[in-house]
């Protein structure tokens, strides 16, 4: 039985699996979303069929949640947002200026729509660039805790269907992150760089604005991306070169600081 459950209702907490296997949940308790007391839905919101709202979730008006989705305690779904089916969206996660798939799990304390860190000088000092862009998430992708992505500032932030993101990341403007690609922890990628199909980046690995990275091409950890990556490119090293150069350096600098007799 809880095979077929799991496979009809999505990605619930264990303890709400736990509740329909020993039948503590009836065929009408199955059809209606359950919501928590505290949590704050405002009335022109749509919820779908089994979805899960814990306590003190704030849901604005003409939010759309798809069916069986599950919404963390603390969680913040700004107004006029759509969140497809088989969602989870962890505790304290903050969404606003966004569209996202299904099958989308955001781990808690993750921020979506930040404003962009973009900004000009003005006649009074520096004044913040225009904010009109969405995030845009496709489907089955996993976001870790704390991870943060920018909205767009002209047009929109765009994160490809199967990606994972893992903790801590920061996602800038406008970027657009192709199919199935993997952002290792504290990494960050900067404005308007555009990262193709199944592109690995190591964590702490750092991207500057404006740049593609090829389909398929892989950033080691803590490294430092200032040009293109060419498809299928592995680079290594601050500022990144082709890997196999990155560790000859790497075994030259230790073999000129190593001592006569060591």
């Amino acid at each position: 039985m809880a095979d077929r459950f799991f496979a009809r209702r999505g990605p619930f907490s264990l303890e709400f699996l736990a509740d329909a296997v020993d039948g503590d949940l009836d065929a009408e308790t199955d059809r209606r979303a359950l919501i928590r007391d505290a949590a704050a839905l405002d009335s022109s919101t749509a919820v779908g069929a089994g979805c899960r709202i814990d306590a003190d979730a704030v849901i604005g008006a003409g939010v759309e949640l798809g069916e069986r989705c599950e919404v963390g305690a603390r969680a913040v779904i700004g107004a006029g947002r759509v969140v497809g089916a088989d969602c989870r969206i962890g505790a304290g996660v903050t969404i606003g200026h966004a569209l996202i798939g299904a099958w989308v799990r955001i781990w808690p304390d993750a921020r979506i729509r930040q404003p962009s860190f973009d900004f000009v000088p003005g006649a009074s000092g520096l004044e913040r660039g225009p904010q009109l862009g969405r995030v845009i998430i496709g489907d089955d992708l996993e976001s870790g805790a704390n991870a943060t992505i920018d909205r767009g500032t002209t047009g929109d932030t765009e994160i490809g269907s199967g990606c994972i993101i893992d903790n801590l990341v920061q996602i800038a403007h406008n970027v657009s992150l192709g199919q199935g690609c993997i952002v290792g922890a504290q990494a960050g990628i900067s404005g308007s760089t555009r990262l193709e199909d199944h592109v690995v980046v190591g964590g702490q690995a750092g991207l500057s604005d404006r740049l593609k990275v090829g389909k398929g091409a892989r950033v080691a950890a803590r490294g430092g991306v200032m040009r293109d990556i060419e498809p299928g490119g592995e680079v290594g090293g601050s500022p990144t070169v082709p890997i196999r150069q990155w560790h000859r350096q790497t075994v030259a600098l230790r073999r000129l600081a190593r001592k006569k007799g060591d």
